[in-house]
């Protein structure tokens, strides 16, 4: 019988998302994406790791260095690895070396969210208030997570409070103009500097909402990457 991997060491510090993907059974450009320029004979696993809710920000403390949470989360999954019998070796992808597949396209092979009119995934759990936080190639043979499945909550929302309670006009039935929420969160005075109100007005997962301080340090982030961006004529 296969080891399951230590959800419960991993949710203690907050990372309460986890997919073991089974790297044969990924489509074959996934797998290639993942495994390029590595010895391919040498991983059998990837491990999506992400968090949901408040727990990571609390269970991370103090904020200090360049990306604390990246090392906070990288130092948690590492120990986990490494204290598996079922896994011989790894490599991080994310944080740190990149990877040609997108953390959401493998979000979506294991079942984690739906698509939401805000170009981000929303998950019928947490809703929002979810993200990814570490992406690891390993040899191991830990027990393969199950799909996540689920109606999309988007597609049952009748109200779509996110549409009025954006003050750039950006979300739309059809989707994010992201031209008119850049725009606005780089204005002058932009009431979207530290927070989204769309996002807060989303009905979905409010019990997981994150707390204005853990939201304003994930938006001024945010915010200093489109001011580059838009500085080089990029957006």
């Amino acid at each position: 019988m296969r080891q399951k991997i230590d959800t419960r060491a991993l949710a203690k510090a907050g990372l309460n998302l986890v997919a073991v993907l089974d790297l044969a059974s990924l489509p074959p450009d996934k797998r290639e994406s993942l495994i390029a320029g590595r010895d391919a004979g040498r991983f059998r696993q990837a491990i999506l790791i992400g968090h949901g809710g408040t727990a990571l920000w609390q269970a991370v403390g103090e904020m200090t260095g360049d990306n604390p949470i990246d090392t906070f989360s990288r130092e948690i999954v590492a120990q986990c690895l490494e204290a598996a019998e079922a896994c011989s070796s790894f490599e991080f992808l994310y944080p740190g070396n990149g990877t040609g597949v997108s953390l959401t396209t493998l979000g979506d092979i294991a079942g984690w969210h739906h698509p939401s009119l805000m170009r981000v995934g929303i998950n019928e759990t947490w809703g929002l208030w979810f993200a990814y936080r570490a992406l690891v190639i390993a040899d191991s043979d830990f027990e393969l997570t199950e799909k996540m499945m689920g109606q999309n909550p988007c597609d049952i929302c009748e109200d779509k409070p996110c549409i009025t309670a954006c003050p750039g006009g950006a979300i739309r039935v059809d989707g994010l103009a992201a031209p008119a929420c850049f725009d606005h969160r780089l204005s002058e005075g932009s009431s979207c500097t530290h927070t989204c109100h769309a996002r807060q007005a989303c009905p979905v997962g409010q019990e997981h909402r994150y707390a204005d301080e853990q939201m304003a340090y994930h938006y001024r982030r945010a915010l200093k990457t489109l001011q580059i961006y838009r500085a080089r004529g990029e957006i």
